[in-house]
């Protein structure tokens, strides 16, 4: 079966968490000692203890530490892939009633429906706007990457479309690619260089 690499907010059976209404969720683990737990991105709630969801936290987020051994966890932690868990860890971790697996397919329509909305920041100059947007894009578009062929190569073509055009005549440039899969990540690409730019103070 198709799925992304590793288990991320759409995959996640929402009806197992209810900390505000409006969960988003995402799951990760502890890079020291493997301890899994998922954080709700719209209210800072922890759930810490699965499968266990009354025990939950909103922790000091200048004082992050994983509540099984205490590691402290770095400010990256949401891009970083030490952190990230796969399906085959989450499994044997007995969790897989939490998992509520789409079909691929629809994981692929939805990344392409969320991209017009990024494009058109790109396009317009907002580049604040777009590098938030891209960050909550990033780990659907990443864990589904070595699982569309081409992606990793469309992503690095935009990336060098941005590196070597004005921003919106990069976003333009995409437009010449065919396969919407492929145009997509190319538009992610222009935001990694626009992120990448934003970090680096240029």
């Amino acid at each position: 079966m198709q799925r992304p690499s590793w288990v991320i907010e759409q995959t996640l059976d929402h009806s197992k968490f209810n900390c505000c209404g409006n969960e988003k969720l995402f799951p990760f683990k502890c890079n020291d000692c493997g301890h899994v737990m998922v954080l709700c991105c719209e209210c800072d709630t922890l759930y810490l203890s699965l499968p266990d969801t009354d025990q939950r936290t909103v922790p000091d987020l200048n004082e992050w530490t994983c509540p099984a051994c205490n590691a402290k966890l770095p400010d990256t932690f949401m891009s970083s892939p030490d952190y990230r868990i796969t399906f085959d860890e989450w499994s044997k971790l007995g969790l897989d009633s939490f998992i509520a697996m789409p079909p691929f397919s629809d994981l692929q329509r939805m990344l392409n429906d969320s991209i017009q909305r990024l494009r058109t920041y790109l396009e317009r100059g907002m580049r604040s706007t777009a590098n938030r947007y891209a960050f909550h894009l990033d780990d659907l578009a990443s864990s589904m990457q070595s699982s569309i062929s081409g992606a990793e190569d469309a992503r690095h073509q935009g990336q060098q479309f941005a590196n070597e055009r004005k921003l919106a005549d990069a976003v333009r440039q995409c437009d010449t690619i065919s396969d919407l899969d492929l145009r997509t990540y190319a538009i992610i690409g222009i935001a990694d260089v626009l992120r990448d730019n934003a970090k680096n103070g240029t």
